[in-house]
């Protein structure tokens, strides 16, 4: 039996609206060109299909695992962040459209900065959209980027090279600073995190895709605000006095943070920055001079 692009999308949204997939159309046809190796905007402008088997069955597998609520970007295998495509693979933390604005503030604050080589530290790297995209828009970065996970890095390290950014990115595996050498203490300009944020007893109720990535990657703790801890207490020795601490908050979390803030001392010029949606997204904190 023949089936035309058309027959094929019908039945994709069809599968992917009974599984109640957010934005089913718009993921069959991601699934539609990605198993067609063709571009997006030219499915149906096609006057003649006839697919091949291999690739049929590589669709309909594909929708499939969708329906399943498994993550449309582990199908794809990749992701765009910032204009930029960056590869994936199941468990590697997925980057969200919110973590754009953290590397706009970041970007903001190196521009006024006039350095030729600005030092950076991102700790959870991920697949390394936040380094990459500002090694790739930002003269001068140096960054070191860590990640308790081996398959994270090796990941991140392939987005770079693909990018072409990898001469200027170290990467380091290790659980927060547990590997960041003393070396580096008072060396950073910016301190870059989109850390664990999500209340523990709250991940079960979070949409089904994210039982496939990395719960550590998610896991902030009993009140969702762990991360910020060791953050503050091990990472400002590595800050530089008048260096910037740029992290990516939870939902709700701004009060606790800021009290965390406030209660070490060490920083003034607090700001709180918020996503599109109106939340309380992003923490840019100055360390103050003469502070450890």
């Amino acid at each position: 039996m023949k089936h035309t692009a058309v027959d094929l999308l019908k039945w994709a949204r069809k599968e992917l609206e009974h599984s109640h997939v957010p934005s089913a159309g718009k993921d069959a046809e991601a699934i539609f060109a990605h198993s067609f190796n063709m571009r997006r905007e030219n499915i149906y402008a096609m006057k003649a299909f006839t697919p091949e088997p291999v690739r049929k069955a590589l669709f309909r597998h594909s929708v499939r695992l969708r329906a399943s609520r498994f993550p449309l970007q582990y199908i794809l295998k990749n992701t765009d962040f910032m204009g930029l495509t960056f590869s994936l693979e199941e468990g590697v933390f997925i980057p969200r459209p919110e973590t754009e604005l953290l590397v706009e503030k970041i970007l903001g604050i190196i521009g006024p900065m006039r350095k030729s080589r600005v030092n950076i530290l991102e700790i959870g790297t991920g697949c390394g959209n936040i380094a990459i995209s500002l090694t790739k828009m930002a003269r001068g970065c140096k960054i070191i980027v860590s990640d308790v996970s081996r398959n994270a890095l090796d990941v991140a390290e392939k987005n770079a090279r693909a990018h072409r950014v990898k001469k200027d990115i170290k990467f380091v595996q290790s659980n927060y600073f547990d590997k960041i050498s003393a070396i580096y203490y008072n060396y950073f300009d910016i301190i870059v995190s989109n850390p664990p944020y999500v209340i523990r007893s709250q991940i079960k109720t979070l949409q089904p895709e994210i039982a496939y990535e990395d719960i550590k990657a998610l896991d902030g703790g009993a009140d969702g605000i762990y991360a910020y801890r060791r953050i503050l207490s091990e990472g400002t020795r590595y800050l530089k006095r008048g260096g910037a601490l740029a992290l990516e908050i939870g939902y709700n979390r701004r009060t606790a943070i800021e009290r965390l803030l406030k209660n070490d001392g060490r920083f003034f010029k607090i700001d709180f920055y918020k996503d599109y949606n109106g939340y309380d997204r992003i923490l840019i904190a100055k360390k103050r001079r003469g502070t450890r």
